[in-house]
């Protein structure tokens, strides 16, 4: 498989303040960066893994994957094209 990682995540929230405290406190996440409607968290070197965006639902709203390079994203891209066209 070409999937190496998950490179990042992003999540919907009714109340990004509530997400400030519990990304910190419970998570142990590191706020980076924070504006009205959305707050992102780092966890280790990279610039940021988690984005939270208050848009008023909730769950998941979209990932990041990382793969080892063009050629395995261009394969990876291939492989979700063919599949989406047959579960058309």
């Amino acid at each position: 498989m070409e999937l190496q990682s998950l490179g990042y995540v992003g999540i919907r929230a009714r109340d990004v303040n509530e997400w400030a405290d519990f990304g910190v406190k419970f998570l142990g996440l590191q706020l980076v960066d924070r504006s009205r409607s959305t707050l992102t968290f780092r966890m280790d070197d990279r610039r940021q893994r988690v984005v939270v965006h208050g848009d008023g639902g909730e769950g998941a709203a979209f990932l990041g994957w990382e793969v080892a390079d063009g050629a395995a994203l261009g394969s990876l891209a291939a492989r979700l094209a063919s599949a989406s066209r047959h579960n058309a």
